[in-house]
C-alpha cells in the first residue's frame, strides 16, 4: 500500500476553507477519482491523511504538503493527475511521489517556511529606508509577544529566534513585499500575522497588519545551514 507525498497549491476562494474542510475535500476527491485510501484501525476509522503544517485561514500557498496512504497501485504522477481532474479551482497538486512508508511524518521533519508578505504602507518611504528598519528589527536580541498555551494560560515568548531571514523584494506605490523565512513545525511555529504585528510595534514602518496579504511559498527541512525541499 503506497504512501504518496504530494505538494499542492491553495489559492483563490480555497484560502477560506478550514483545515478540516480541506481534509474532507481530499477524501471526496479521492472517491471521485476512484482512488482507495488506507484506513486507520479501531472504532473510528478514517483515511490515513496527514499534513506538514496547517495553514491559517485567509493565507494563500504555493507550497502545502500532504501524505496519503492509498490502497491503489499507481505512480506518483498518476496520483497527481487523477486528483487534479476532480479538485476544485484553487487547489492543485503540483508534485507527487511514492515514499517509504517508514518515512518520518511531514509534521515531524518540517522546520521552516518561506512567506511573501504584502504590506500596504501608510506613509512615504524608500526601499533603502524600509530595509534599514527591517535590519534594525533583525538586530534585536529579544522580541517578546504574548501567546496562549494549550492550557489557556498567557505567556510571553521570544520570537526573534524564529525569524530566519527577512528581505524586501519590492517597494512601490505604497506597497511593500517582504520575503521572510520563519520557523514552522513541531519544534517552533511562528505565524506570519504575529510577525507583521511585531514589525508594526517595533519599527517606524507605518502599516496596518490586518490589511496585509500573506502567501506561504514553500516549506523546508533545515539540514545544517541548508534548507531542503520536503519532496
Amino acid at each position: 500500500m503506497p504512501l504518496v507525498r504530494s505538494k499542492f497549491k491553495k489559492e483563490s476562494d480555497m484560502i477560506y476553507i478550514s483545515h478540516l474542510d480541506l481534509l474532507r475535500l481530499l477524501e471526496r476527491t479521492m472517491r471521485r477519482a476512484g482512488i482507495k485510501p488506507t484506513f486507520t484501525q479501531g472504532f473510528n476509522k478514517h483515511p490515513k491523511i496527514s499534513f506538514a503544517q496547517a495553514l491559517s485561514l485567509g493565507i494563500a500557498s504555493q507550497g502545502e504538503y500532504v501524505d496519503i496512504e492509498i490502497d491503489s497501485d499507481m505512480s506518483g504522477d498518476e496520483f497527481k493527475e487523477s486528483m487534479n481532474k476532480f479538485l476544485p479551482e484553487g487547489i492543485e497538486f503540483t508534485k507527487s511521489k511514492i515514499v517509504d512508508k517508514k518515512s518520518d511524518s511531514l509534521m515531524s521533519i518540517v522546520t521552516h517556511a518561506r512567506y511573501m508578505l504584502n504590506i500596504i504602507l501608510q506613509g512615504e518611504i524608500s526601499r533603502d529606508e524600509a530595509q534599514t528598519e527591517l535590519d534594525k528589527f533583525m538586530e534585536m536580541e529579544e522580541i517578546l509577544v504574548k501567546k496562549k498555551n494549550k492550557k489557556g494560560k498567557i505567556k510571553e515568548i521570544n520570537i526573534r529566534t524564529m525569524v530566519q531571514s527577512m528581505a524586501i523584494t519590492f517597494v512601490e506605490d505604497g506597497q511593500m513585499y517582504i520575503n521572510a523565512v520563519l520557523s514552522t513545525g513541531s519544534a517552533g511555529n511562528l505565524k506570519p500575522d504575529i510577525l507583521l504585528s511585531s514589525i508594526a510595534d517595533n519599527t517606524n514602518l507605518e502599516f496596518c497588519p490586518q490589511d496585509s496579504r500573506m502567501q506561504r511559498q514553500d516549506m523546508y527541512i533545515m539540514d545544517g545551514e541548508d534548507m531542503k525541499s520536503l519532496i
